[in-house]
């Protein structure tokens, strides 16, 4: 699974054992390096909706 997948995934809510079971990474960092990025994008579009 590529970036796009991890990130699909990430952006629907899975964890990282949950993105990790569905696709060919064994090792979590990548799934981290991938995830985290669109992570911290849903984290600040959740704090702005608190906002407003």
């Amino acid at each position: 699974m590529r970036h796009r997948g991890v990130m699909g995934l990430a952006w629907a809510g899975c964890d990282d054992d949950e993105i990790a079971s569905y696709g060919d990474h064994a090792s979590k960092a990548m799934i981290i390096k991938y995830a985290g990025v669109d992570r911290q994008i849903m984290r600040a579009k959740h704090t702005w909706k608190k906002r407003q």
